[in-house]
């Protein structure tokens, strides 16, 4: 039945051209200027709708796109239903206790505003985005089951996301929310794969490469240019980029199962591709920290030895590089880890060129937060053996649960005050939140890493031990 359901799915992915009536299987593809809705870009607190861009034309239904649209709403009513009586939490974080407070006591803003992206605090922040693929929409990040995983929870995304708090959802906006109440920009709710909505300024796209991330980046700039909430040239602006898994998963061997087998998803045309976007936002948008995540490692699924039988047809479609031998010239492992590998280093040397740092109101740092991240392990008695937990794992078992994504958005947190060369890789469990001090009390660039460094690391050391020995024995949900 689970296999059932999953073609169901893959099916409901398709589009129908409405002129010859072929299948178009590729993964969702975004207009230029989709519509944003008044709920998307309103402020906090406010009535007054911000930004409505142009809506897109809708297509003629034909006789074969009907059925498909029929075959959605099914699986949103089948969804609804199964949720109704199945309430799964073991794939979201632990609550947090309303008494446990945030470990940071250092919160304020600068005295005034900043005038060097090098100063600037976790407070000066006043507007987040984020910009990538379905892992920055938050794809199945807290489906119940397969029916639900067609869904974008674009409000617990590790990057951009703002549902409830960090107690709940540990994302950077609910963290940086803590320092200042104001944030504007985080996206909220639920948006549906394929349907062009995007929320607040999260403006990934599920299925997207690397190829149309420039595209995701004017938008960026016009939307927040038109944003009558945003002081376009006096407001600091952080947006986290994390593209190229569809890259690695459907262009690196030439797959032609419904994608452009001609698109170049080589290393360099990657590097290319991102510096184009960059370049854009360099050019357009003042005042602005970049967060570039580098890709997490796809081959962690290969190791999903007990994943239920409705995964496979879905790595099958998700990740033909790695699952599909028909439609692709398979990668092994080590050939995917070395594409990955060779994608982190181009955007390594991207950086270290200086392109990024020749003005002090702009800059690009490297949070590899993903790169080295393995999934928690747990004993698993059909093998016997310890088997990556599932949990952290969405029901298509390729994206993250909201319990992974809690955890990269520690990792994320933490990588932005550790200077550069010395962040962390990894999601690791039961790891503290890391503090800005008094000796750092700035966001880690590549120019004030070099003078932190010396008292960065014995700072965070303080507060690291801080929380371990006041948070760990009192409060049962640590992460």
């Amino acid at each position: 039945m689970e296999i059932v359901f999953s073609i169901v799915f893959i099916l409901s992915l398709c589009s129908f051209s409405v002129s010859d009536g072929k299948p178009d299987c590729t993964l969702e593809q975004e207009p230029k200027l989709p519509s944003v809705t008044n709920k998307t870009l309103k402020h906090p607190g406010s009535d007054v709708a911000g930004l409505s861009l142009p809506s897109r034309k809708k297509r003629q239904a034909s006789f074969i796109s009907r059925p498909v649209t029929m075959v959605r709403n099914s699986l949103e009513i089948m969804s609804d239903i199964t949720n109704y009586f199945i309430q799964d939490e073991d794939r979201s974080q632990c609550k947090m206790e309303s008494r446990q407070p945030f470990p940071c006591k250092l919160r304020k803003a600068s005295p005034t505003i900043p005038t060097s992206v090098h100063k600037l605090r976790p407070a000066d922040v006043q507007v987040v985005a984020a910009l990538g693929d379905s892992i920055t929409a938050g794809v199945g990040a807290r489906a119940n089951s397969v029916l639900d995983i067609f869904k974008e929870y674009r409000g617990v995304s590790f990057s951009v996301g703002g549902d409830k708090t960090w107690r709940e959802y540990v994302t950077l906006p609910n963290i940086l929310r803590i320092f200042n109440s104001n944030l504007y920009g985080q996206s909220y709710g639920i948006t549906r794969i394929g349907s062009g909505k995007t929320s607040g300024y999260n403006f990934a796209v599920s299925g997207a490469t690397s190829i149309e991330l420039a595209e995701q980046a004017w938008r960026l700039v016009k939307a927040m240019r038109r944003d009558p909430w945003i002081n376009f040239e006096k407001d600091w602006k952080m947006v986290t980029i994390i593209i190229g898994h569809n890259d690695a998963c459907t262009h690196v061997c030439n797959s032609t199962l419904g994608v452009d087998m001609f698109e170049d998803a080589s290393p360099p045309t990657y590097a290319r591709n991102v510096q184009k976007a960059l370049d854009i936002l360099q050019r357009n948008l003042p005042r602005t920290f970049v967060n570039l995540v580098p890709i997490a490692d796809v081959t962690m699924v290969l190791d999903l030895l007990d994943k239920p039988a409705h995964c496979y047809p879905l790595h099958w479609y998700l990740c033909p590089c790695l699952f599909d031998p028909k439609f692709s010239n398979k990668l092994s492992k080590p050939q995917m880890k070395k594409v990955l590998s060779a994608y982190m280093n181009q955007l390594k040397n991207l950086l270290a060129s200086g392109r990024y740092d020749t003005s002090t109101d702009f800059t690009v740092v490297l949070q590899p937060s993903l790169v080295n991240g393995d999934l928690p392990l747990q004993q698993n008695k059909v093998f016997n053996r310890r088997l990556p937990d599932l949990s952290f794992m969405a029901p298509d078992c390729f994206h993250f649960s909201q319990k992974l994504h809690a955890l990269i958005g520690r990792s994320l947190w933490n990588n932005l005050l550790q200077p550069v060369g010395r962040k962390t890789t990894n999601w690791e469990k039961d790891v503290p939140f890391l503090c800005p001090s008094k000796t750092s009390p700035f966001l880690a660039t590549s120019k004030n890493s070099a003078y932190q460094r010396r008292t960065r690391t014995s700072s965070l050391t303080r507060d690291w031990w801080s929380l371990v020995t006041a948070g760990h024995a009192d409060f049962s949900c640590t992460l």
